[in-house]
């Protein structure tokens, strides 16, 4: 299962399964039309590229009032795993 075909399922039962467009693709060579999306979602990947650099360059997607929406998400959990142990000494 690709990270998006859960929600994509989710947007068919809603019927907006044809406004939706997942794209697994490197973040400096995303194509679209310009001025053609109304939403784009960078979930823990604007940061790989450089924010500024992409927030500029994904502008020209997005439709008069389109929303550029990035997030970072963090571990939330009750129990957390332990921390690493140290590196063995020699090692750096």
């Amino acid at each position: 299962m690709r990270l998006y075909d859960a929600p994509k399922a989710r947007a068919a039962e809603t019927s907006l399964a044809e406004r939706i467009i997942p794209s697994n693709a490197s973040l400096d060579t995303i194509d679209f039309a310009a001025e053609s999306l109304d939403v784009i979602w960078s979930e823990g990947a604007i940061y790989n590229i450089g924010f500024k650099r992409d927030v500029r360059e994904w502008h020209r997607f997005l439709k008069p009032g389109g929303i550029l929406a990035v997030s970072e998400l963090t571990w939330l959990a009750r129990c957390l795993l332990p921390p690493a142990p140290a590196a063995p000494s020699g090692l750096s």
